[in-house]
């Protein structure tokens, strides 16, 4: 958030720093945060209709979702409108250096009421000397924008509060008028995000919990579902498992209410691999998947774990490779009982069948 305009970062830019500095680290006063983002025991081996697939050990770059968690594009060319004012000084500039603690602590302020910032905003609080805001201060915007918290040398840094007429808002620490260190973030359709944030993205741990009672807990990078997570539809579904651009994709628990449950591998939101299925009486099949179906060889266990072997195609039993034990008790109707998985795309839930 920057002491001009209308915030979308609160604060200052200066003229000679990298616009990452904040994700990576550079300045003393910025957390650590924006590492490389990873998922044990994974890389990138291939791409399948323009989706990574995983194997190996290694880790892999994440990117920016094409959809933000809850953020329709109004809300994000408002937000950018915002950010760019608040990096700034409030000449408009930009050309504002950062202060070491030695010079904050050492500089002069003093209090000014409604002193008039570019773009119809005003500003109340501390200023140095060249009326940069420095300190602690309030800015308010001609649309009813409001932050207020720590100012340093023009830009919002330290800890603060925005909020916004729509309802919106974030509270938490900013690093050159991006949020940037743990914050909690509330958005117009009235989900809400609390964890870490870096150069202005949720990026680390948090949570996530739409306005349905549907939330996810766990990694982020660049504002994706990316890392360890768990997600718990509002209908009493569970996934707990890696992730990888906000989609299930590697090793995973899938639970249903009526106690069925998949563990096993996932590839883009599909049970992809070996796995094993289990329903609630206890019996189970043991075998691979091919996007979503059983498929191949297998072994099903009863709930009195008597076993039997057969060949799967496309999640129907093609045939049984071995004769019946005695007293066994025939497979469920279904060799996989139908299930839906949900994608997650942005923040709307679309289901797609597995």
């Amino acid at each position: 958030v920057q002491a001009s305009g209308a915030p979308a970062q609160v604060g200052v830019a200066s003229a000679q720093r990298s616009p990452h500095a904040c994700l990576r680290g550079d300045h003393p006063r910025c957390s650590g945060m924006g590492q490389r983002c990873s998922i044990p025991g994974a890389s990138t081996a291939s791409v399948a209709n323009g989706k990574p697939m995983l194997q190996g050990d290694s880790c892999m770059q994440c990117r920016p979702q094409e959809l933000r968690l809850g953020c329709p594009p109004s809300v994000d060319e408002q937000e950018a409108s915002y950010q760019r004012v608040l990096e700034q000084g409030i000449d408009g500039s930009g050309a504002v250096r950062w202060l070491n603690d030695k010079e904050i602590s050492s500089q002069e302020t003093t209090h000014v009421e409604n002193m008039m910032v570019p773009q119809g905003g005003v500003y109340i609080g501390q200023v140095r000397g060249d009326g940069q805001p420095h300190g602690i201060g309030t800015q308010k915007w001609p649309d009813g924008t409001v932050y207020s918290g720590a100012w340093l040398s023009g830009a919002a840094h330290g800890r603060g509060k925005l909020s916004k007429s729509d309802g919106s808002g974030y509270e938490g620490q900013w690093c050159e008028g991006r949020k940037h260190g743990l914050g909690s973030e509330w958005l117009v359709d009235q989900s809400e995000y609390s964890g870490e944030f870096a150069d202005g993205q949720k990026h680390g741990s948090g949570s996530f919990k739409w306005h349905s009672g549907t939330s996810y807990t766990g990694d982020f990078c660049e504002d994706a579902l990316h890392g360890e997570g768990a997600f718990e539809w509002d209908d009493g579904r569970r996934y707990r498992g890696q992730w990888v651009q906000s989609r299930m994709h590697g090793q995973g628990r899938f639970e249903w209410p009526d106690a069925k449950a998949f563990e096993g591998k996932y590839e883009s939101d599909k049970k992809h691999g070996p796995g094993v299925f289990t329903w609630a009486d206890g019996s189970k099949c043991v075998g691979i998947w091919l996007f979503g179906k059983q498929h191949g060889l297998g072994t099903h266990i009863n709930e009195r774990g008597v076993t039997r072997k057969g060949r799967w195609h496309g999640g129907s039993l093609e045939q049984w490779l071995e004769s019946p034990p005695a007293l066994a008790q025939p497979l469920p109707r279904d060799s996989e009982p139908v299930c839906e998985e949900p994608d997650i795309i942005g923040n709307k839930l679309v289901v797609a069948h597995a």
